[in-house]
């Protein structure tokens, strides 16, 4: 009976020796966001018109284990929001101020809107389905997306588009959703972002 003890502690001992080595091989590397390459695009709708701009990279980091995705997290800095489609200069300055306001994105409470990855379904090669939390305004929405990694030696680019709610993120401004006789003064709720992410290896 003892010796049968022993041989069971003894396998027992050996598969937790092999555990750990297993995860001690994994390969974990961190990558730096280049703030001045990576660029976010946005671009939203209302009847009639269409709007389009660009808004700053704060600061991120992309993870990878074993050569694949583990992990991403960004902060954006919401007071660079732009808009590059209005070239009169005073449109362009009152769309910028509404969209700093407390009826979008109220820069002055909340300066920053957060980004952190949280399921990356790899498919083929390094393309993912990938689902992750955005944060603004302190409030979290969950964004499915179709995401794409090029690694070059000690550089990494990630190519990500996805859609957000914007009344998930209560900015309600003319949305149907809330003002059912809106009419022809409707802003769609859909808000199209595009991410171009450069990093470096830490």
């Amino acid at each position: 009976m003892l010796k049968k003890l022993s041989t069971l502690t003894f396998i027992s001992l050996l598969a937790i020796l092999g555990n750990l080595n297993l995860h001690a091989s994994d390969k974990i590397e961190k990558y730096i966001v280049d703030l001045e390459r990576s660029q976010i695009f946005w671009g939203a709708s209302k009847i009639g018109g269409h709007h389009e701009g660009t808004i700053k990279i704060k600061s991120g980091t992309i993870t990878l284990k074993n050569g694949y995705l583990m992990d991403a997290e960004f902060v954006v800095d919401a007071t660079s929001i732009t808009n590059t489609d209005l070239k009169d200069p005073n449109l362009n300055k009152k769309l910028v101020d509404h969209l700093k306001s407390a009826e979008f994105f109220d820069v002055t409470n909340f300066p920053e809107i957060k980004f952190k990855l949280t399921k990356p379904d790899r498919k083929l090669d390094q393309n993912y389905l990938a689902k992750g939390n955005l944060t603004i305004k302190n409030l979290v929405s969950e964004v499915k997306f179709p995401l794409t990694l090029k690694i070059d030696g000690n550089e990494i680019y990630a190519g990500i588009s996805f859609i957000f709610d914007r009344t998930k993120h209560n900015m309600k401004f003319n949305s149907k959703k809330f003002t059912p006789n809106i009419g022809d003064k409707m802003i769609y709720d859909e808000v199209d972002v595009n991410l171009y992410i450069y990093a470096k290896r830490q």
